[in-house]
């Protein structure tokens, strides 16, 4: 009995983390360029109980919904102990904004920023201003960088970008953007404004980058909301196990041994 309260706990904590994830996704439906995370369970509560080690990397991407409705929730939920959350790398819709300086990646790819004390930040949205000092700049104020990694100023007149990606003011090449892409998996972490890598990046190719045109969210709020409702009854039924076992355990506690 002790075991099954300790597994549904475990169930509980990881659909908590599950949640956070969720609400997430649903906060950034609107942030040009957001990658939804998959919540992943790592089942590594029976494989303690049987003596095993537990896995050290999480099992393939699966959407909340179908890990639920095809395990079920005494497979999965019930002895969860851990929630990994990979990113969904997905392309969103280009949606036309008419600005010059939105960008669009159609491809793969990741725009490289200037973070703090020099850190490289890569990201998908291309929701771009001409910053005080009249580099391109993004809206969290990382300057962005050319293929020679250095900041590209657009002060003047009218921006044009090409399919390439050469940016031009007044007709003058002002720079080539750096389009790089990442390496899938643990190396990538989510941070303010896009992401950081811990591995190195590679040279982009099979991209075009397109001016006036935002990329979407890859959120599908309709998927995240089933998500979570399935998340919620598994959650609910997790809290069931434990009653249930609270009060066989309270009846052993106070019915052994006695005398009828």
């Amino acid at each position: 009995m002790l075991t099954g309260i300790y597994r549904a706990t475990m169930g509980m904590r990881a659909g908590l983390a599950v949640q956070d994830v969720i609400a997430n996704n649903l906060a950034n439906v609107s942030t040009a360029g957001y990658k939804r995370r998959i919540p992943v369970y790592e089942d590594i509560a029976a494989a303690a109980l049987q003596g095993e080690a537990p896995p050290r990397t999480p099992p393939a991407p699966v959407r909340p919904a179908e890990l639920i409705i095809r395990d079920g929730v005494a497979e999965v939920t019930l002895s969860a102990t851990g929630v990994a959350a990979p990113t969904d790398r997905s392309q969103g819709e280009a949606r036309y904004t008419g600005q010059k300086m939105d960008l669009c990646i159609q491809g793969p790819g990741f725009f490289v920023l200037e973070g703090p004390g020099g850190q490289r930040i890569y990201t998908r949205s291309g929701h771009f201003y001409r910053g005080p000092d009249g580099d391109l700049t993004s809206l969290q104020g990382f300057r962005v960088l050319d293929d020679r990694e250095r900041p590209i100023n657009v002060d003047g007149g009218e921006i044009t970008v090409t399919e390439e990606g050469d940016v031009a003011v007044d007709g003058q090449i002002r720079g080539r953007l750096l389009i790089a892409d990442l390496v899938p998996g643990e190396g990538m972490q989510p941070v303010e404004g896009g992401f950081i890598s811990q591995r190195p990046p590679v040279p982009a190719s099979g991209y075009v980058v397109r001016q006036g045109y935002l990329e979407t969210s890859n959120v599908n709020p309709v998927q995240e909301m089933v998500a979570m409702i399935s998340c919620m009854r598994a959650y609910e039924a997790a809290q069931r196990a434990i009653s249930a076992a609270d009060a066989a355990l309270g009846k052993a506690v106070n019915e052994v041994g006695r005398l009828s």
